[in-house]
């Protein structure tokens, strides 16, 4: 019998404790189903077979292990919560007769009975939900499905083996909680009397200026490749400040508020902003979590379903023709012997019945584009670092007027200094553009580069077209120009793009046609040649792959962050309710009315519950101008399309977030008034 008496000490302890016990059990079962599902579907055998399936083998993955992180930390915080409403009770034992290593028994016996419950509930809500988002998955990558339904035996023991870690550190965290508090402190844990909350102007003015400074950050970055080094720091910087701002921010105020006197000697006034005070300085941190949480559901769900609404245009944007080819010509010796013409005529001959096409012979080098002067990649090894050269490289292309005059249709007459200078995700203001050391030229004109001519399928980086009027005597500087390590300063191409009216499948097969052609006709003229060959069709699913990869990370990534915001929620109103029972039960013997009372939490409940909110609309508009450059890096183009998610996103949000506050403000005005919420 003693060795049962710990165990249903542990079994009563918790079903009498159902109230918080009940979201920590669900917490866990939510994170084990998550976490195999993700397991299930990263060792899925059908994504080596699968178009996309790349893609995902990277990203699921990732999404595992953030799941696995994200599940530490939320089953910690419910923990540690479970833990402090238990202290009058764990004080108890100890005052009837237990010392403190009984009282880890039944820790240890609480602890392994979590485990084991949430574990077999989560597997198998895991097995059954993994077939539904496999069948997800599937149906996105547009693949055949199949209703067979599978257990992942691996699967199922890395998902164990992550979660006995997990309570394993959760058992040790709650003894050394337990060990290093005493028996009297343990029962009195409520009963301490609170500190007045002090105002704090430094970390108040340290939060503002940090926020503003990430809002700053987030407006005027302008190129997509460095919008996304900036992002990640925007994103500490706003967590910081956001927590700063909601505990000694928040704190500031009401003390500045109370300084008021026609202000804060009033009825409501009074109450409402005593109380916000200590409710501030005790759930600041909570609020800033829920803050975040919610931040991080709206930037995920507004992104990823931009890519994937958006993902047609983007693709159709990406590809503008049914082929795309791109050969390096080795030098102008080469392509004056007519190497041009020899690919013109290998290509020609396989694809009879070629519709818009487009042809030409350009210069493409990277480089910096500083004010008015473009400096090639060689002459920034020495004096740049990497970083910079990712952050701020721009495309450059030059062409002759010939070529430009055929690729427009426009004739072009240009004198021996002056230039055209077309762009693509940049802007050039000025009358002079200085190429390096080696030129300067009057620009006659600046405007946008044709749709038509579309190099590259990475359209990530700025693109310059120079068109000069001494294209040959630039040609021939160009040519043979190495920078220290011997590469090419500037590569010749000779580029085409047209369309075929032909089915998917024959286009496909037409694909691999092209690069047998492609090769024999480039092998046979020089040595070392470089080429792309874009097939429209063929990239099709590996496109959709990514986006619909990344839609589907984000929805499983916002299931997991919203549970984690109501939970927050819901154990933030339980353990407010508690501590404000007393006051307001006070408040009402000294003469406020029960309708004084009502109008008082309303407001406090309201103002609290939805100050996370507001901020993490706030937060989303200054982020959506970082956002809107981070999906260009995706190909996305369609501002209107996005505009148009944020808003529908965050109205959903708002209406899901109004739901969870009707259903968690009754548990708060049971405990308080014992009234229940209109």
């Amino acid at each position: 019998m003693r060795l049962l008496f710990y165990p249903k000490l542990a079994a009563n302890g918790m079903r009498k404790n159902r109230r918080i016990y009940g979201p920590y059990l669900l917490t866990g079962i939510l994170m084990t189903a998550m976490l195999y599902i993700l397991a299930y579907l990263s060792a899925w055998p059908g994504l080596n077979d699968m178009k996309g399936g790349a893609t995902l083998r990277i990203m699921l993955p990732l999404g595992f292990w953030v799941i696995a992180f994200f599940s530490l930390l939320l089953l910690f915080y419910s923990n540690s919560f479970l833990i402090r409403q238990r202290y009058r009770e764990f004080g108890l034992y100890i005052i009837l007769g237990m010392d403190k290593r009984n009282l880890c028994r039944v820790i240890f016996w609480e602890t392994l009975f979590s485990a084991l419950l949430t574990s077999l509930l989560g597997l198998i809500a895991g097995a059954l939900f993994s077939k539904l988002a496999e069948l997800l998955m599937l149906n996105m990558m547009y693949e055949q499905v199949s209703y067979d339904l599978s257990i992942n035996w691996d699967s199922v023991r890395t998902t164990l083996t992550i979660f006995a870690a997990i309570y394993l550190l959760l058992f040790l965290s709650s003894v050394l909680k337990v060990s290093r508090t005493n028996p009297l402190a343990l029962m009195r844990s409520s009963s301490y009397g609170e500190k007045p909350p002090k105002a704090n102007w430094f970390l108040a003015l340290l939060g503002a200026v940090i926020l503003a400074a990430a809002y700053w950050i987030a407006l005027h970055i302008r190129q997509p490749v460095k919008a996304l080094f900036a992002f990640f720091i925007a994103v500490i910087m706003v967590i910081l400040a956001t927590y700063l701002l909601m505990v000694s921010g928040s704190v500031t105020l009401c003390r500045a508020l109370q300084k008021n006197k026609s202000y804060y000697y009033r009825p409501r006034h009074f109450v409402f902003v005593s109380s916000m005070g200590y409710r501030m300085k005790r759930n600041g941190a909570g609020l800033a979590s829920i803050c975040i949480l919610c931040t991080m559901v709206l930037v995920i769900l507004c992104s990823t379903s931009s890519l994937y609404f958006g993902a047609e245009d983007a693709f159709l944007a990406n590809y503008p023709n049914s082929f795309r080819i791109c050969i390096s010509i080795q030098d102008m010796q080469m392509l004056r012997s007519g190497a041009a013409d020899d690919y013109h005529r290998a290509v020609s001959a396989e694809t009879p019945g070629a519709e818009n096409i487009t042809e030409t012979t350009y210069f493409e080098s990277n480089g910096l584009l500083q004010n008015d002067r473009f400096l090639f990649e060689s002459d920034l090894l020495e004096t740049a670092s990497s970083l910079d050269l990712e952050e701020n490289i721009t495309l450059l292309y030059i062409l002759s007027p010939e070529q430009y005059s055929k690729l427009t249709g426009e004739k072009t007459v240009l004198d021996s200094d002056e230039c055209l200078l077309l762009c693509r995700k940049t802007s050039f203001a000025s009358s002079t553009f200085h190429l390096s050391d080696l030129r300067t030229y009057r620009v006659t004109e600046a405007s946008a580069i044709p749709d038509r001519f579309q190099p590259t399928n990475l359209r990530i980086f700025p693109e310059l077209l120079l068109v000069p009027g001494d294209f040959d005597a630039l040609a021939e500087c160009l040519d043979g120009m190495t920078n220290s390590y011997g590469y090419s300063t500037a590569t010749i191409f000779w580029y085409c793009s047209f369309d075929m009216d032909t089915d998917t499948q024959t286009q496909i097969e037409m694909q691999q046609t092209l690069h047998r052609a492609v090769e024999t006709a480039a092998s046979a003229s020089q040595d070392g040649f470089t080429y792309r060959l874009d097939c429209r069709e063929a990239s099709r699913k590996d496109f959709f792959g990514t986006y619909n990869g990344l839609f589907l990370i984000g929805i499983l990534l916002n299931i997991v962050f919203l549970f984690a915001a109501v939970l927050i929620i819901y154990y933030k109103q339980i353990s407010e309710g508690y501590e404000d029972q007393s006051r307001f039960r006070i408040m009402q013997n000294v003469g406020m009315t029960k309708q004084d009372i009502r109008k008082t939490i309303n407001a406090q409940v309201l103002t609290v519950f939805f100050l996370p909110l507001l901020t993490a609309g706030l937060h989303v508009c200054f982020a959506a101008p970082m956002i809107w450059r981070l999906l260009q890096m995706f190909q996305f183009t369609n501002l209107r399309l996005m505009i148009f998610v944020f808003l529908s996103a965050f109205l959903l949000f708002a209406v899901l977030y109004t739901l969870v506050y009707k259903l968690t403000a009754n548990a708060y005005y049971k405990i308080v008034s014992g009234v229940k919420a209109n």
